[in-house]
């Protein structure tokens, strides 16, 4: 198991699941909720990133900090991830514990750039990579404690064998809990619809398959996307 990234971030136990938000028609809710995450972020030297949950905005916004300074985003789709996934410790504001949480160490996300007014595919890799999985975690509403594996003393105390046959019946547990959500989602026409456009952006971003060819036999799966990026007159 490694342990990569530890960090404490201010927030609560619980997060409410955010929506996507229309960045063309809703101008000023942006601005708003832009000026509180670098306003979190900068009262916060500590805190890597932000949520608009966690600053009482149910929108899919972030704010991240990056080297030389604070980069909002919008609506936010992990488009790909590599093959290579471990097990991160990680902590948050309101649970005891830290955790054990599978991260994957590459991926790309496609998001709206509130900075530059366009949408952005952006490679992560490492701590940044799974910052990005924490801050996907938070805009749908999911705590550590809801997916990870609580890091207890019993478990720190207990032998080598012990902590690979526990942490072997968590990843087990977590497979079962993804075929559970699998089947729900294909029985939700709505969100099979999302998660058909999730595939094929996810698809074309690891040039699976080509530029035209989605184009024409994907047309549902391009309305879906484009009602998140609309602008205005349309």
């Amino acid at each position: 198991m490694n342990n990569i990234l530890e960090w404490e971030i201010l927030q609560p136990n619980w997060l409410t699941i955010t929506t996507p938000i229309d960045v063309k028609h809703n101008e000023d809710d942006v601005e708003v909720i832009t000026e509180r995450l670098k306003t979190a972020l900068k009262q916060n030297q500590d805190l890597p990133y932000v949520t608009a949950n966690q600053v009482g905005y149910g929108y899919q916004i972030y704010a991240i900090r990056t080297q030389n300074d604070i980069e909002v985003w919008a609506n936010p789709l992990m488009a790909r991830q590599n093959d290579n996934m471990i097990l991160v410790r990680d902590k948050e504001y309101g649970l005891e514990n830290t955790y054990y949480c599978p991260r994957w160490t590459k991926l790309s996300v496609i998001a709206y750039s509130v900075d530059k007014g366009l949408v952005c595919n952006r490679e992560y890799e490492n701590e940044a990579a799974v910052i990005l999985q924490h801050i996907m975690n938070n805009l749908n509403g999911i705590s550590l404690k809801d997916i990870g594996l609580e890091v207890t003393q019993e478990f720190l105390d207990a032998s080598e064998e012990d902590k690979q046959e526990i942490v072997s019946m968590y990843v087990n547990e977590l497979q079962s809990l993804l075929n559970t959500l699998e089947d729900d989602i294909k029985n939700d026409s709505e969100m099979n619809q999302k998660y058909e456009a999730f595939k094929f952006v996810k698809a074309r971003a690891s040039n699976e398959i080509e530029a035209e060819r989605p184009v024409k036999t994907n047309r549902k799966m391009r309305r879906w996307f484009k009602k998140l990026f609309k602008k205005k007159g349309k």
